[in-house]
């Protein structure tokens, strides 16, 4: 997946690389699954750093990949 251009709001975005270890026990739950490994400014950085760990991690039951979201300022609504 690529954002090429960036995104189009007003907001700032950061590319979040996400983390799921299929390892856990199927009783696990969901959000013990995943983790939000590291985040970026630049798409590019955070596709390099998840194929650079799913190299790492080929041996292990876990999988990386980038996500995008809003970066939202200390003084923000939280219902915007």
């Amino acid at each position: 997946m690529s954002w090429e251009g960036g995104p189009r709001t007003s907001y700032e975005h950061v590319y979040v690389v996400v983390r799921h270890d299929a390892f856990l026990d199927p009783a696990t739950p969901i959000e013990e699954q995943f983790t939000l490994a590291k985040a970026y400014h630049s798409f590019e950085q955070a596709r390099r750093d998840a194929e650079r760990l799913n190299e790492l991690a080929k041996d292990r039951e876990c999988h990386y990949w980038v996500a995008i979201t809003r970066l939202m300022s200390a003084d923000a609504d939280l219902f915007d």
